[in-house]
């Protein structure tokens, strides 16, 4: 996880509290000072997703023939990342959209 994905995760209202062992950070990705924020695993991430989640897989192919991972939601939501945690969090950010 980025640490622009745990900001905009933390700027939409995801709890910044650890559950498991995770991180909180307050380093950018390219070294300098930024906001505390929180690295969730993808345990929570998915378990905070909560009734919606429905499915994640690996594999879906996009438009130019590369492998995304997809998180679909019971609502019909589907969101895709490069790895699994961008997916979840794309869906989190999706199914808490103001």
């Amino acid at each position: 996880m980025t640490y622009q994905q745990a900001l905009k995760l933390k700027q939409n209202g995801y709890p910044q509290t650890a559950k498991e062992v995770s991180r909180f950070s307050a380093v950018k990705d390219d070294g300098s000072p930024g906001e505390e924020v929180f690295y969730p695993t993808l345990k929570e991430l998915i378990e905070s997703c909560g009734e919606q989640f429905y499915s994640l897989h690996y594999g879906q192919l996009t438009r130019n023939d590369k492998k995304v991972w997809t998180a679909k939601s019971t609502n019909k939501r589907v969101v895709d990342g490069k790895d699994c945690k961008e997916a979840i969090v794309n869906l989190w950010l999706a199914l808490n959209e103001s």
